[in-house]
């Protein structure tokens, strides 16, 4: 009894071992942005000029094969 007990308190030590050191850190962002920058105007740029193609044909098509069920 005396021994398994001593096997569950060094499995366990192992594994909070492990967990504390043995696993990597995970890198930590960098906070460093240019606070000069506008980043909406940025993002409002990108997000016109994204091309959705014909979103209205698209949904009919989708519509006439819900229909057809």
């Amino acid at each position: 009894m005396k021994k398994i007990i001593l096997l569950v308190i060094v499995i366990g030590a192992l594994v909070f071992l492990v967990m504390r050191y043995g696993a990597p850190k995970a890198a930590t962002p960098s906070t460093s942005e240019d606070s000069t920058a506008d980043t909406t105007t940025s993002i409002s740029d990108e997000l016109g000029g994204v091309d959705t193609g014909s979103a209205d044909a698209d949904l009919n098509a989708l519509d006439t094969d819900i229909n057809s069920l």
